[in-house]
């Protein structure tokens, strides 16, 4: 395979990754390792469609591999971090994040992933130095949106009141709430399906399971909103509220008995 052909083939796995494939994109990258191994950009897509397929450990692991082969690959080293901060494995990731800075004091990644850290830990001083002098660094690293838990309110009260009346008297017993970031010690239940990066989270009894003999049936569902996430993934204001919208929608469509194949079908996903 000439390099031409092997590059094309490689922003093949990114666009299924992109698309919301990650079996596809796993399935060509392992293809094109058989005929390249030790490639890094290929075990970077690799372990990006692991993660996505929930596969956390055998992403470190292929991750780990990249770093093994060069230790000064920054790229690895950050998905590394990436993977440990979303399973809550806080400690160890502190760990790995000083080592990146150490070793690379100008990656832009290095002070996103630690002003991540100390925006879980509430620092918010501190993270948004971080955030500012990654931003600084490499412009494709944008500071997050930042609203005032009023202000936030505010925008979820309005996403809400947009929801049509016959579909917001369904939703009378559920109720709707904001956070910061998932419960770390939800995060490092491997029961749970929740992780730290989670934009919001449904917990109840879907209306269409509710039954009149089923003690749980009775008691109110809850949606959690996870108002940093939603911050560091939007660009702008504008881009903030509709995400917010989305993602509340997301959650109560979970109450109303909606699957993932469901929300992707409405452009919930």
């Amino acid at each position: 395979m000439s390099q031409d052909d092997l590059e094309s083939r490689y922003w093949e796995a990114v666009e299924l990754l992109d698309d919301g494939d990650p079996e596809g994109a796993l399935e060509l990258a392992e293809a094109l390792l058989e005929e390249n191994p030790g490639d890094a950009d290929l075990l970077q897509v690799k372990g990006e469609a692991l993660r996505q397929l929930g596969d956390f450990e055998e992403a470190i692991e292929t991750f780990r591999s990249i770093v093994r082969a060069d230790p000064n690959d920054m790229d690895g080293r950050f998905y590394i971090v990436d993977t440990l901060i979303e399973l809550g494995q806080l400690a160890e990731a502190e760990r790995e994040m000083i080592t990146i800075i150490e070793r690379a004091p100008d990656f832009a990644g290095g002070y996103a992933l630690r002003a991540l850290l100390a925006d879980i830990a509430g620092r918010d001083v501190e993270a948004d130095e971080d955030y500012q002098r990654a931003s600084r660094l490499d412009d494709e690293m944008p500071v997050p949106q930042r609203l005032t838990h009023d202000d936030f309110s505010t925008v979820l009260e309005a996403a809400y009141a947009d929801i049509p009346d016959q579909f917001r008297a369904a939703f009378k017993n559920v109720s709707v709430s904001v956070r910061n970031f998932p419960p770390l010690d939800a995060v490092r239940d491997t029961s749970s399906p929740i992780n730290m990066y989670a934009l919001g989270y449904f917990d109840g009894v879907p209306l269409p399971d509710r039954t009149i003999d089923d003690p749980r049936s009775a008691m109110p569902a809850f949606v959690y909103i996870y108002k940093r996430n939603l911050e560091r993934t939007c660009d702008t204001r504008e881009d903030l509220v509709e995400e917010v919208r989305i993602t509340l929608l997301h959650e109560l469509g979970h109450f109303l008995g909606l699957d993932e194949d469901d929300m992707e079908r409405l452009g919930l996903d």
